[in-house]
């Protein structure tokens, strides 16, 4: 794991504004995550959020190679992040295929380094799932 960013994290935001969104992929998992940690319905919303500067206080956590990588041939390598956003801790991770030009976020989702009592708090209070209110 390397203590600094491996991409530039500019690059990623200035992906995800304009035509250039066409060049980012989400996955599945991720834009399931975003939709019930966030509020973020569709790949597009998760886009406008990231260039409209939704991920505030963004911290580098770091750099390693993609576990699920389907070619593991090639080295891939994602950068995390954390961030707040409406009062929650998240956690956003992409990486840069340099064969395709194309950006991906791996991951969108509540941090798991968020304190527990914070997040159990949003659960009870129905803005998470896992609550009393779900």
């Amino acid at each position: 794991m390397s203590k600094q960013p491996y991409y530039d994290v500019d690059a990623f935001f200035k992906a995800c504004k304009g035509w250039k969104r066409s060049r980012v992929v989400v996955l599945k998992k991720a834009q399931n995550d975003a939709r019930n940690d966030f509020g973020l319905k569709t790949s597009e919303e998760i886009l406008r959020f990231i260039a409209n500067d939704g991920l505030e206080q963004l911290e580098f956590i770091n750099s390693k190679p993609w576990e699920n990588n389907p070619d593991p041939s090639r080295l891939m390598i994602v950068d995390g992040y954390e961030f707040v956003s409406l009062m929650k801790r998240g956690y956003v991770a992409f990486m840069f295929n340099t064969i395709t030009g194309y950006w991906t976020i791996k991951s969108f989702h509540i941090s798991i380094r968020a304190s527990l009592p914070f997040v159990e708090a949003f659960k009870k209070a129905g803005f998470i799932p896992g609550g009393d209110n779900e």
